[in-house]
């Protein structure tokens, strides 16, 4: 945010909320998938991880299709499918809403109750970061890692 012509250093690089082209005409799926990231995004942890991050992720339930687009400092959640995504996770809602609510993404991967394709490099990457980030509650122990590697390779927090 600009104000007076200087960057306020606290909200510099931050993601406020992500962005939906027409909120009122929007499926349950992205719905939920904006809300779930607009609580984890409030997090400094988890905003970090994501911060300055270029990804494209499809998030399929049956025949509901959200795009998610990590542009930078930026997030936006757009109905259907969009370009090419790095990656894409697909799956019933309720198992999608269990992920969410914190379940075990390794469980339901097993169970084949969620399933992952990686469509990109980018995409395989970013997993470790991006699922968390798709979780409410405490991130796993691993995560911190990822983070605070980040942070050393010239990252701004």
């Amino acid at each position: 945010m600009v104000t007076g012509g200087h960057k306020d250093p606290e909200r510099e690089g931050t993601m406020e909320s992500v962005e939906v082209a027409e909120p009122g005409r929007t499926s349950i799926l992205t719905l939920m998938l904006k809300q779930i990231l607009d609580l984890n995004l409030k997090d400094p942890r988890k905003a970090r991880a994501m911060r300055n991050r270029v990804l494209t992720v499809r998030v399929r339930a049956r025949r509901m299709k959200t795009t998610l687009f990590f542009e930078g400092n930026r997030v936006r959640a757009e109905d259907g499918s969009h370009g090419r995504p790095d990656l894409e996770i697909a799956g019933e809602l309720p198992a999608l809403l269990s992920l969410a609510l914190g379940a075990s993404a390794v469980r339901a991967l097993l169970a084949r109750r969620l399933r992952v394709r990686l469509r990109s490099w980018r995409g395989c990457r970013q997993v470790p970061r991006l699922i968390p980030v798709m979780q409410l509650g405490k991130p796993p122990s691993y995560f911190g890692l990822l983070v605070r590697r980040g942070r050393e390779k010239g990252e701004r927090s």
